[in-house]
């Protein structure tokens, strides 16, 4: 097996870890934790959400947080986002990265997104166009890769569809996730090496 020499740590704690904290996290706190995970060495960052605020109340900051964040060329920060509103908005508050998210089976696609994984998919080719005139890299995330709560684990097959159709429209970069973490050793070899290979469409 051809192992990669270096593996490079995108931290997506400063979104993920605390978009469902109850409590109020302020502005400030946010961008102290980033500064510390800066120091700490890690350089590329899921700083916030542009999801609407309703929807997740604890990132109704995203633009004063990407405003107060220290800019260093050597570090990346990126925003999570829903759809091409949401990418207006981060390109104002001045994403190095935008992230946009899929899956590979519908019962979680609709269940997490509201909508199929068709639907999802065909929301990949504006952002990807708008990503390259503004100079935004734009990753997909394709969620439930190695297992579902609802439908448990996709076929290769789903998996390689999916992977494919996010590939047409010019994604810069494809992160297959582990949602629930049940993935295992086999399974992660199988799935990155059929996504080595060229993949049917």
């Amino acid at each position: 097996m051809d192992l990669p020499a270096s593996v490079e740590v995108v931290e997506v704690g400063p979104r993920d870890g605390l978009q469902n904290e109850k409590t109020n996290v302020p502005t400030g706190e946010k961008i102290a934790l980033i500064e510390a995970l800066i120091a700490a060495g890690l350089k590329r960052f899921e700083a916030t959400s542009f999801v609407s605020p309703r929807a997740i109340p604890q990132l109704a900051d995203a633009g004063d947080v990407l405003a107060g964040l220290p800019l260093e060329d050597d570090v990346v920060y990126g925003g999570l986002i829903p759809n091409e509103r949401g990418y207006e908005r981060a390109q104002a508050s001045g994403v190095g990265e935008v992230v946009i998210v899929g899956a590979a089976t519908e019962s979680y696609c609709r269940k997490n997104l509201n909508m199929s994984v068709d639907e999802a998919l065909a929301g990949f080719a504006p952002i990807a166009a708008r990503g390259r005139e503004d100079g935004i890299h734009v990753r997909a995330n394709i969620s439930t890769v190695f297992g579902d709560p609802f439908e448990g684990r996709p076929g290769l097959d789903q998996v390689l569809r999916v992977v494919a159709r996010v590939l047409e429209p010019g994604i810069d970069d494809v992160a297959l996730s582990d949602t629930i973490g049940v993935a295992n050793p086999r399974q992660v070899f199988d799935v990155f090496t059929g996504c080595a290979r060229p993949i049917p469409t």
